[in-house]
């Protein structure tokens, strides 16, 4: 029996239904529903999808990021947020969804996918106890 990633079929997906029509991205859905059930991956199609949008964000230049405060941002951090993940990523379009997290003493955490930018004085602090044990 022969093993399928996700990865692989998200990008055949995509690949297939990119350019088509309509009517053949319903034929394509239909297949890759009977895919997923003969396969007994139907618990897969959420992630599935999932893998789709994010080949499709890529492919698109869009981009989403976490960004994770003690508070509202403010509106030029919220600027200053997107130019700054559009220039790194070379992205075209940002969309920034924005936490609270009263537990965040200041600063920032920003999470793309699984990239990971802890700006927060806590990381800096445990950073800074770190560099002092360290030595």
């Amino acid at each position: 029996m022969a093993t399928f990633k996700l990865n692989d079929i998200a990008r055949a997906v995509y690949d297939a239904s990119k350019d088509a029509s309509s009517s053949e991205r319903a034929k394509i859905n239909e297949n890759v529903v009977k895919f997923l059930a003969k396969h007994r991956l139907m618990k897969e199609s959420k992630r599935l999808l999932e893998k789709i949008r994010k080949i499709e964000d890529e492919e698109e230049g869009n981009l989403t990021a976490t960004v994770t405060t003690s508070r509202v941002l403010a509106e030029k951090s919220h600027t200053d947020i997107i130019h700054f993940l559009k220039n790194y990523y070379k992205a075209e379009k940002v969309e920034i969804k924005s936490e609270i997290d009263k537990n965040v003493i200041g600063g920032a955490k920003i999470e793309v996918g699984e990239d990971v930018l802890d700006l927060t004085i806590s990381n800096k602090i445990h950073q800074l106890q770190a560099k002092l044990l360290k030595n």
